[in-house]
């Protein structure tokens, strides 16, 4: 999946949802609501924002992203 099949203002929305979701479920913090809920169907912004904060930052980017291209907006410096 690339980061641009995502429906940004989805992403937001679940975003703005997480402390609520977080508190109503006796949640600790948002990692642990994202790694206790299912994704089914066409979930993919939540899958996307379940896998930013479950999984390494590495594994992230080979899922989500096209590396060589995000390569080449990265600074000389910062890689």
């Amino acid at each position: 999946m690339l980061k641009e099949t995502l429906n940004a203002q989805t992403l937001i929305d679940l975003l703005v949802e997480l402390p609520v979701l977080s508190i109503s479920t006796k949640s600790v913090d948002a990692k642990e609501v994202l790694e206790r809920l299912e994704v089914e169907g066409n979930g993919k912004e939540l899958q996307f924002l379940k896998d930013l904060f479950t999984l390494q930052t590495e594994e992230v980017v080979e899922k989500w992203y096209n590396k060589e291209e995000l390569m080449e907006k990265v600074p000389e410096e910062l890689r």
